[in-house]
């Protein structure tokens, strides 16, 4: 079979490269996307809300005032509320045993943990836990910055009594944290 591609028009069939765009492999309906539903759609624009809520935040030196800002760029917007009327602070440093935080959940409720350390902890750590000792979510980010589950929210299955682990990796100082909830 003849084609009039040049290799340079094709950079996918060199050694290694990675593969074709879908309508470059000539695949069916490529360039058609699959007709999504309002369920579907709905979903996509959460996900993204979640996700991106936090860029742009710049830290400052006042934990409690970035988590706060923090929650509100991020709680609102996704159609959360506050689960306590001040943020839970603390102190945390290297080396040292992890903060525990008890926090309750509810069968049906969906949350979110977001915490800020001030400069001083470079590496700020956040695990939640149920009860008996499950890791439900892992902080999987760098920096002081934390939010928990960034694609979205961790919805419980069952009431629990919760712990939020708040660590530095590296570093010691103060840190804040809100819990929000919908």
């Amino acid at each position: 079979v003849a084609s009039s591609c040049s290799e340079r028009e094709r950079p996918w069939d060199q050694p290694g490269a990675p593969p074709p765009p879908p309508s470059a492999a000539g695949l069916p309906n490529a360039s058609r996307p699959e007709p999504e539903t309002p369920e579907a759609a709905r979903a996509a624009r959460a996900a993204e809300l979640y996700g991106r809520c936090a860029e742009g935040l710049r830290p400052s030196d006042d934990p409690v005032r970035d988590v706060v800002r923090l929650g509100t760029s991020c709680g609102p917007s996704t159609g959360m509320q506050r689960a306590f009327e001040v943020p839970r602070e603390g102190v945390v440093g290297e080396g040292n045993r992890p903060v525990e935080l008890q926090v309750p959940l509810r069968a049906g409720r969906c949350y979110r943990v977001f915490a800020v350390a001030e400069p001083s902890v470079e590496e700020l750590s956040v695990e939640l836990r149920s009860s008996r000792g499950t890791t439900l979510a892992r902080d999987r980010s760098s920096g002081r910055v934390v939010v928990l589950q960034p694609e979205g929210p961790l919805c419980a299955a069952g009431d629990d009594d919760a712990v939020v682990a708040i660590a530095a990796r590296r570093g010691r100082g103060r840190f804040a944290l809100e819990l929000w909830w919908h």
